[in-house]
């Protein structure tokens, strides 16, 4: 049981407590009671002109010190002025939960944020995003339009080199007349002087058909002449990219005196160059027959400014020049109009054998180059565009001898 003192004192204590709570926040009755009064040590006077000095003290203990308190600053007031001493090292003990330094008196950029200069990006930075944007957009629109012209020239491609691929069962050979009827036709067309356009045409074609250069086909339902490659391993190869676009570029070839290119037969045992038929043969079966044509002016002039107009084409193309030129392969049609044709496809040529009668229509300087080549064991020719004009003139002159 507690004491009858603890019952008086502790009531007591409750109610001064509570007291004081209230007056330390009472700040003009506490300066009321700063009067003189007398002490143990004398009479003592609070309202002297003594300059006052409070010690702040802080109670978290340094590294490496063992006094539990340091004093932290130093405040006084004088002539009505509060000074503020700092004592050194104070700063991170007064300031550890800001990182150990003192917040800046006015912010860097000020109080309202426009003290710091701006830069450039943050000024304009919605000029800057859209222009980002726009560049993005530029760039993936070019991509996007580059990528569908590579795919559009990869389909023009293949659609233009279907154009030159010919299904080797699509060719039919056409059936050869007896060369002893053909030959006594003639014979008998030669002896009565006529001109039946129907017994020429058929004369030729049998011509066409035996010749050694060309071979009558049919593709489609309609004549062609087809140039046999008698290689097993052409047939089976592959075109290099250069030569699929030989084969596109002699394929869209139009003149009107170049014999027209159907295309190639890759698919059947030996590889043919199957170009457009012509109804009179060539220039030199013509010449050959004596037909009263070829005595005719108009149609020698006819077929020398023919010659030239498609052998000027065919130096103005991307294959400069012929190379293999000669009277065989200079096809007359049905108006007796000359068509140039064997022309370009050199890497086909250079495969095969060469013929000695095919060497009395080459340039002299061809003939020294195989020759230098036949050392190397190279057959190849390389035609020139002056070769070509020395072959015209072999075959103007066949036709004015003739």
């Amino acid at each position: 049981m507690p004491s009858e003192a603890a019952q008086l004192v502790v009531p007591s204590q409750r109610i001064l407590l509570r007291t004081l709570r209230i007056l330390y926040r009472n700040g003009s009755l506490l300066a009321s009671y700063r009067k003189p009064f007398m002490g143990l040590s004398g009479y003592v006077i609070t309202e002297s002109d003594r300059n006052t000095r409070v010690l702040v003290l802080s109670n978290r203990r340094s590294e490496g010190s063992k006094n539990a308190f340091r004093i932290l600053m130093q405040l006084g007031w004088k002539d009505g002025e509060l000074n503020i001493t700092m004592r050194a090292g104070s700063s991170p003990f007064i300031w550890s939960s800001h990182g150990g330094s003192a917040p800046l008196a006015v912010p860097r950029c000020g109080f309202d944020g426009n003290g710091c200069a701006v830069s450039v990006f943050d000024m304009y930075k919605g000029y800057f995003l859209s222009g980002i944007a726009l560049f993005a957009l530029l760039i993936i629109a070019s991509v996007t339009i580059i990528v569908y012209l590579i795919h559009a020239k990869i389909v023009e491609t293949r659609k233009n080199n279907l154009l030159w691929k010919i299904p080797f069962g699509l060719l039919k050979r056409q059936k050869q007349r007896r060369p002893e009827r053909t030959a006594e036709r003639s014979h008998h067309s030669l002896r009565s002087n006529q001109t039946n356009l129907s017994s020429l045409t058929n004369s030729t074609t049998d011509s066409l058909a035996q010749s050694k250069t060309f071979t009558l086909y049919s593709y489609n339902g309609e004549k062609c002449i087809v140039r046999t490659y008698c290689s097993t391993s052409l047939a089976t190869m592959a075109l290099s990219v250069a030569q699929m676009a030989e084969c596109r570029t002699l394929r869209l070839f139009d003149h009107e005196n170049l014999n027209r290119f159907l295309g190639l037969s890759l698919d059947g045992p030996n590889v043919l160059a199957v170009w457009n038929f012509c109804a009179r043969g060539s220039l030199k079966d013509v010449i050959m027959s004596e037909n009263a044509m070829v005595k005719d002016v108009v149609f020698i002039q006819s077929a020398i400014n023919e010659l030239c107009e498609g052998l000027y084409f065919l130096h103005s193309s991307p294959l400069q020049f012929h190379g293999r030129l000669k009277s065989s392969v200079c096809l007359i049609n049905d108006r007796w109009q000359v068509k140039i044709s064997y022309f370009g496809l050199r890497w086909l040529k250079n495969v095969q054998k060469i013929d000695t009668k095919d060497l009395l229509w080459l340039a002299p300087e061809q003939l020294r180059k195989m020759g230098d080549n036949n050392n190397n064991n190279d057959q190849q020719i390389d035609g020139s565009k002056q070769s070509d004009i020395y072959t015209l003139a072999l075959i103007f002159t066949e036709v004015y001898i003739n």
